[in-house]
């Protein structure tokens, strides 16, 4: 859902639960891979805060692999941050295109 920020995430985890808010998350992305497909998509990547385990671990339950890190290329409350780039291919690797 576009706008969905971590503050709203973290709000409907403490109502509902972190199961419930993990399958709820779980869905709402698994209803993107489709979606992204039928517009011809190939690939999509997720960039993520090297610092953040769990969304890490989100994404790879979702399918998708760790392809890269750049360090330090982020800057936040007084620390530099690293960026890890995860991708998940929605069709086979090398999949002819229409």
């Amino acid at each position: 859902m576009p706008g969905r920020d971590i503050a709203t995430r973290s709000n409907t985890r403490s109502t509902c639960g972190a199961t419930c808010a993990a399958a709820a998350s779980d869905a709402l992305v698994e209803a993107l891979f489709p979606a992204a497909l039928a517009l011809g998509k190939h690939v999509m990547i997720g960039g993520i805060d090297a610092a953040n385990d769990a969304s890490i671990r989100f994404h790879a339950r979702l399918g998708f692999e760790r392809v890269a890190c750049f360090r330090e290329v982020g800057h936040k409350f007084g620390r530099w941050l690293d960026l890890i780039f995860m991708q998940r291919f929605l069709d086979p690797p090398g999949a002819a295109r229409a």
